[in-house]
């Protein structure tokens, strides 16, 4: 009970509550209405299935490969993995002590003239990664990007690790530059159905989000943009 009554107080449920609250004081449909979206919106539920529908996976085969930055984090002094880089460059790992060969890691600066690849690279090196192993792309500003500067470095044939809900449009880049990549997705920003799945939360309205960058990247790619 705790936890259903703080899901509608807490961001983002405070939003859904405050159209309901709304409705009561105002009895207009509008915002009864509106209290309805924003729940749906707001709750994982909804977004189970559209994730399932929407991610691409494979598993991983005896090959290079490549790991698609997801952004880093300052703490002090110090530069770090984000969460969602964090998701990818553990499973990275984990194909490599399965398999061996290359990691590519594939992201330019973002802070401070420090690039994500080189975050990552340090990363890979600390969980005991050679790094005669460990390649790097540090120009790119875009998934466009990623995939056109690993172009002529790569196999035609490699495991693609990325955000679930990243996996299609990363793809797409890198089939039209007549490669073969195994989708290994990872970081997916919804869990099994649970009791709370109904409850407003974080995570759904992050992988609204996400998932509206996603379809906006990709018709403005197939657009001819970046």
């Amino acid at each position: 009970m705790e936890k259903l009554i703080g899901s509608f107080v807490q961001f983002p449920g405070i939003i859904v509550t405050s159209f309901v609250v709304l409705y009561i004081l105002k009895r207009k449909k509008a915002y009864l209405f509106l209290s309805l979206i924003s729940y749906i919106s707001l709750s994982e539920f909804l977004f189970l299935p559209i994730q399932s529908l929407w991610t691409v996976r494979s598993e991983p085969v005896k090959a290079d490969i490549v790991v698609l930055g997801g952004g880093i984090l300052k703490t002090q002094d110090k530069y770090t993995p984000s969460r969602a880089t964090l998701y990818r460059l553990k499973k990275a790992f984990e194909i490599w002590k399965k398999f061996g060969g290359k990691i590519y890691v594939s992201g330019g600066e973002q802070n401070e003239k420090v690039s994500e690849a080189s975050v990552m690279k340090k990363t890979l090196i600390e969980w005991g990664v050679p790094k005669n192993d460990i390649i790097t792309e540090d120009r790119s500003k875009s998934t466009k990007e990623n995939a056109l500067f690993l172009a002529d470095k790569l196999p035609r044939r490699f495991n693609l690790v990325t955000s679930a809900v990243h996996m299609r449009r990363s793809l797409m880049v890198f089939k039209k530059l007549g490669k073969a990549p195994i989708p290994v997705p990872t970081d997916f920003l919804i869990g099994n159905l649970t009791i709370q799945s109904f409850f407003p939360s974080e995570s759904a309205l992050d992988f609204l989000t996400e998932f509206s960058h996603e379809i906006i990247g990709i018709v403005y790619y197939k657009l001819g943009g970046m």
